[in-house]
């Protein structure tokens, strides 16, 4: 009979860790997305780490695992993809403003986190779409060269001198 109960409360406590472990890795993937939607890639990311933390008991069910890592690589895909939009929108403004260090220390970040998105899930087409974006960022903005102030006519006699002289550019000086 004692045998009996230590399973019954065995079982019961395995049901009671699952249950709060489920509930708090819902509660840390509703948080995640979350940040992921807002650009808080930090936030998220410490999200992720806290979910992968509960999720290393062996006592979890298979299921419980993989639907929490189903969950992960989502948000890291959706987080990874917004922030990368909203760097290279950032960095737009800032080559048009004429901000250059900004414009070239966002677009680092984009590098950065790009294959963070790639491992994430991100499509073939956004990578090739941030690629083009961030070579048009690079050409937006460039300083130009300012006009020059002191490039009006010369004067006629100035010119004279500059002019060959014609009876040596036809031969006019015959020696024959």
């Amino acid at each position: 009979m004692a045998g009996n109960r230590d399973s019954i409360q065995k079982a019961q406590e395995l049901d009671r860790l699952i249950e709060q472990t489920k509930k708090r890795v819902d509660q840390l993937v509703a948080d995640g997305m979350k940040y992921a939607q807002s650009g808080q890639i930090s936030s998220m990311e410490r999200s992720v780490t806290n979910i992968q933390i509960f999720i290393k008991n062996p006592k979890l069910p298979r299921d419980l695992i993989h639907e929490a890592q189903r969950s992960i690589v989502k948000m890291e895909k959706e987080g990874y993809i917004f922030y990368i939009d909203d760097l290279l929108s950032k960095a737009r403004d800032a080559a048009q403003d004429q901000r250059l260090k900004q414009k070239v220390a966002i677009l680092n970040m984009v590098k950065e986190y790009l294959p963070k998105a790639m491992k994430a899930g991100a499509s073939e087409e956004f990578r090739n779409s941030v690629e083009r974006r961030v070579e048009l960022i690079d050409l937006t903005g460039n300083p130009t060269a300012p006009a020059e102030t002191g490039s009006r006519a010369k004067p006629l006699d100035k010119l004279k001198s500059l002019l060959p002289n014609r009876a040596k550019l036809f031969g006019g000086d015959d020696q024959g």
